[in-house]
C-alpha cells in the first residue's frame, strides 16, 4: 500500500509542476507569427486507479515557425562580363641590325616584323609611335605612324620606316612604342614594356663630285648683252648624301643675270650617292668685248661648299668671249639675201596679209603697200633665224603723205597661233620722226597696243614728205640694236638703256621703262623674222618698198 501511495505521489507532483509550467507558458505574451506548441515528453508508464481520472500525456507535436513575408524587390542576377583584352607583341625580327654602320648622311630603311600574341586585336587606330631618342626618320617626338594593316591576335605585321644616318659620326638610338586607340603604349617583353628601337653607327661621309656633261663650252663667243644660259649635270661620287643641294656662284666674274629671271641652280631634295642632277643658270652677257668667267660651288642644306677634284675644292665655271657687233652699214659687207621685187619669190605672204583695207603687192620692181583706212598693218617675211642678223628696206613714199603716216621695219617677231608674239616696230613718220616701239603680240589684222620704247624724235636723217627715199636699217645681235637711217646712225638701244645721235653725236641717253613690261625680259637675243610696216593715220596712203637687204651676223 505504501508503495502504491508513493507511486501516486510522484505523479501527482509532476502533474501539479506540468500545470504550472503551461499556465506561465499561457501567460507570456505571444508572437504573432507564430504558434506554439507543447514539446513532447517522454513519461514512464504509470499504472493509476481506475477511480482516479488522469490527464491526458499524449505526445504534442513540435512548434512550426511561419516565415516573415518579404515586400523587398527581387534583386537581379549579375550578368558575367568579359575580360579585357590584353595589348602584347613579340619581336620577330629586323633589317637594321644594332649598331649597324653607316656612311654619315646615308639613307636606308629600318623594317620590323612583329608578331600580336596579345589577346586584342590591332585595329585601324593602333599606331606607331616615336617616344624620344635621336630623330633618324625627322618625326618630332610624339608623333604616330598607322600601322599598314589591321592584326588579329596570332598575326604577323611588317613595319617601315625611312631614316637618314645623321651628318656627325657617333652612335645614334631612336625608340618606338605601339599605342592602342586609347593612347596606351606597349612594346616588348614580358611587361610589355621596352620600346622598339634602332642603334646605328655613323662614320664620316666623302663628298665628291664627277661633272657628267655641260651644255656650254668654254670662251663661246656672245654677242654684247646676249641672254644664254649653262647647264651641268652632276654625279655624286661621293659617301655622302647631298641634302637640299644647290649651285650658288662665288664669283660673278662680270656677268649678271636677266631682270626678273628665275633663280636657278637649285634642284632641291636630296642626292644620294650615285645620283645625278642638272642645275642651269641664265645670264647677260657682258655689253663690252672680252672674256668673262663666273664661278660655282654646290652646296648643301648646311651651307657647306664642295666641288669637283680629289679634295672636292675645285669649282665650276662658265667662261664666254663677248665679241662686238656691227655698227655702221659698211661693218656688214655683202648681204645675205637680196630682194629687187623683180618678181613674186614667194617670201612674202601677199595675200594671206592683204584684206579689205590693205593690200600687198609686187609690180614693176617695188613691192607696193597701199592702205585705205586708219590702221596699223604688217606683214612678215621667212627667213632663217640667226642670232645676229641686219635687215635693210628702201622705202619711197607715194604722192600723199602727211602728219602721222609712218612705215618701217619690224624685228624679232615668232609666229603664234593668231599671228606672231614679240616684236620690235621701227616707224619713220612723213613729218620726219622716229619712233621705237615694242608689242608683246601682232595679228595680221592689227596691232594690240604697244609700249612705246623711244617716243617720236625727229632726226635730220629722214626725208620727210611724199616722193621721198629713206633707206633704214636695223641690226640686231644679243642685247644692241643700231636703228641706222640713210647711213646714219640715229639710235641704240644696248641693253635697258637708249642713246639717241644727231650728226654722229650724243644727243640724249636714258633708261628704258621696265614697269610696262608683261614679261621678265626683252627678246634681245631671239631675232626672230623680220616684217614690214604701215601705218595709215590718213586714209590712201601708199608706201613702195624698192629693195629688201638681210644680212646673218655671226658672233
Amino acid at each position: 500500500m505504501s508503495h502504491k501511495l508513493n507511486a501516486l505521489s510522484r505523479f501527482a507532483l509532476m502533474f501539479i509542476l506540468l500545470l504550472l509550467l503551461v499556465a506561465c507558458k499561457s501567460q507570456a505574451t505571444p508572437d504573432p507569427t507564430e504558434t506554439l506548441v507543447s514539446s513532447p515528453t517522454s513519461l514512464a508508464p504509470t499504472s493509476v486507479s481506475t477511480d482516479t481520472v488522469a490527464p491526458d500525456i499524449s505526445p504534442t507535436p513540435k512548434p512550426t515557425r511561419t516565415p516573415k513575408p518579404d515586400n523587398s524587390p527581387t534583386p537581379r542576377v549579375p550578368t558575367p562580363t568579359s575580360t579585357p583584352c590584353t595589348n602584347a607583341l613579340l619581336f620577330l625580327f629586323e633589317s637594321v641590325p644594332d649598331d649597324t654602320v653607316f656612311t654619315a648622311g646615308a639613307g636606308f630603311e629600318m623594317m620590323w616584323n612583329l608578331e600580336n600574341n596579345g589577346t586584342c586585336t590591332w585595329t585601324n587606330s593602333y599606331r606607331l609611335k616615336f617616344i624620344g631618342g635621336d630623330n633618324l626618320a625627322n618625326h618630332p617626338e610624339g608623333s604616330t605612324l598607322p600601322l599598314p594593316h589591321p592584326v588579329e591576335p596570332g598575326e604577323r605585321v611588317t613595319i617601315k620606316i625611312r631614316m637618314t644616318a645623321p651628318v656627325s659620326p657617333g652612335t645614334y638610338t631612336a625608340n618606338y612604342m605601339l599605342v592602342d586607340q586609347d593612347g596606351n603604349e606597349f612594346g616588348m617583353g614580358s611587361t610589355a614594356t621596352r620600346p622598339l628601337y634602332v642603334r646605328i653607327v655613323t662614320e664620316p661621309c666623302a663628298f665628291k663630285v664627277a661633272l657628267v656633261s655641260e651644255s656650254l663650252s668654254d670662251n663661246a663667243r656672245m654677242f654684247p648683252g646676249e641672254v644664254f644660259s649653262k647647264e651641268w649635270t652632276f654625279k655624286n661620287t661621293g659617301t655622302c648624301t647631298w641634302k637640299d643641294v644647290r649651285l650658288p656662284w662665288i664669283n660673278d666674274g662680270g656677268l649678271t643675270m636677266p631682270p626678273g629671271a628665275p633663280c636657278a641652280g637649285n634642284p632641291h631634295g636630296d642626292v644620294r650617292p650615285g645620283e645625278t642632277i642638272d642645275s642651269y643658270w641664265i645670264f647677260i652677257a657682258p655689253q663690252e668685248p672680252g672674256t668673262y668667267r663666273a664661278e660655282f660651288m654646290l652646296a648643301d642644306a648646311d651651307d657647306f661648299q664642295f666641288g669637283l677634284g680629289e679634295g672636292a675644292s675645285t669649282p665650276v665655271h662658265v667662261q664666254i668671249v663677248t665679241v662686238d657687233m656691227p655698227s655702221s652699214e659698211s661693218d656688214l659687207g655683202s648681204a645675205k639675201v637680196t630682194d629687187t621685187f623683180d618678181k613674186d619669190e614667194g617670201y612674202w605672204p601677199l595675200s594671206q596679209a592683204s584684206n579689205e583695207n590693205v593690200t600687198y603687192s609686187i609690180s614693176n620692181g617695188r613691192l607696193s603697200m597701199d592702205v585705205k583706212r586708219n590702221y596699223e598693218y604688217y606683214m612678215v617675211r621667212t627667213i632663217p633665224q640667226p642670232r645676229g642678223q641686219a635687215h635693210q628696206a628702201v622705202f619711197v613714199t607715194g604722192e600723199s603723205c602727211s602728219s602721222k603716216n609712218a612705215y618701217g621695219l619690224m624685228t624679232s617677231l615668232n609666229p603664234t597661233r593668231f599671228g606672231f608674239g614679240e616684236g620690235y616696230l621701227f616707224k619713220i613718220t612723213c613729218d620726219g620722226h622716229y619712233t621705237v616701239e615694242y608689242v608683246q603680240e601682232f595679228s595680221y589684222m592689227d596691232g594690240n597696243k604697244p609700249i612705246v620704247l623711244v617716243g617720236p624724235t625727229a632726226s635730220s636723217a629722214i626725208k620727210p614728205g611724199p616722193n621721198q627715199t629713206n633707206r633704214v636699217t636695223v641690226i640686231t645681235a644679243g642685247g644692241r640694236i643700231h636703228l641706222i637711217i640713210n647711213g646714219e646712225r640715229v639710235l641704240e638701244l644696248k641693253g635697258f638703256n637708249a642713246t639717241q645721235f644727231q650728226n654722229g653725236q650724243v644727243s640724249a641717253e636714258f633708261n628704258l621703262d621696265l614697269s610696262k613690261f608683261e614679261y621678265w625680259m626683252l627678246p634681245y637675243n631671239d631675232p626672230g623674222q623680220p616684217g614690214l610696216f604701215i601705218d595709215g593715220e590718213v586714209s590712201n596712203f601708199t608706201v613702195f618698198v624698192e629693195e629688201y637687204k638681210f644680212w646673218q651676223i655671226d658672233p
